[in-house]
């Protein structure tokens, strides 16, 4: 099981507008996924499909997200 709370308390955002709604919506949008789903989103950004057994703590490195306003 994937305890979004854990990985949300050590993902580093680089956010330079400082708007939360980007943010919270990244989060919203993993809250509804299923197991599976939070699987293969976490193998897409870490290259492992499981959290690690210590916690994303340990997880080095860090999980990162960047805010872009424009495409």
């Amino acid at each position: 099981m994937i305890d979004l709370d854990d990985m949300r308390r050590y993902t580093v955002v680089d956010n330079p507008e400082g708007d939360a709604s980007y943010e919270e919506a990244l989060w919203d949008i993993l809250r509804s996924f299923s197991e599976e789903e939070k699987s293969k989103f976490l193998q897409f950004v870490t290259g492992i499909g499981k959290a690690p057994l210590d916690g994303f703590s340990y997880l080095k490195p860090h999980v990162w997200r960047k805010v872009v306003d424009e495409l």
